[in-house]
């Protein structure tokens, strides 16, 4: 566990500064200008709201030309759950250099097809990261589901 010092004495939680819980140092992204060496939001309510900014929104526009409206629009209709698993999202991908899994958010990935942009809908980052390896192949996820079938008992 990540601990950080305070006149002298190690502490491990600290209180996010948008949902004043006290948490763990774990669930806040490191950052060297803070005088703790964290951030003062924790990672789920940093990206929460992100996701509602509107430069977010003009990033989804611009990119996939999808509306702030469409944009709940979909996320209703698929209740603000993943279109594959049907959970709701319980991790993120962290934007940073390192390519792990780590930290809770509720916001689910927004698919599209990387050739047209088309959008596809919403994914937890599980299902994301599985397409991803999967290369968005019908044929790689046939050719697993057949084999996952062959072993089945």
């Amino acid at each position: 566990m990540d601990l950080w010092k305070i006149g002298g004495s190690s502490i491990e939680t600290k209180m996010c500064s948008t949902c004043k819980e006290v948490k763990s140092v774990s669930e806040f992204d490191k950052d060297h200008r803070y005088r703790s060496g964290y951030r003062s939001q924790c990672v789920q309510c940093r990206y929460s709201v992100f996701a509602s900014t509107k430069r977010h929104a003009i990033h989804v526009e611009r990119t996939y030309g999808l509306s702030q409206e469409d944009y709940k629009r979909i996320m209703e209709e698929q209740n603000g759950v993943c279109a594959i698993c049907h959970k709701p999202e319980t991790r993120i991908t962290r934007p940073k250099a390192r390519r792990y899994i780590s930290k809770q958010s509720p916001n689910l990935a927004l698919d599209h097809d990387h050739t047209t942009k088309a959008i596809r809908g919403f994914l937890c980052s599980k299902c994301n990261l599985a397409l991803g390896h999967f290369q968005d192949s019908i044929e790689l996820l046939e050719n697993a589901i057949k084999y996952l079938k062959k072993w089945e008992k």
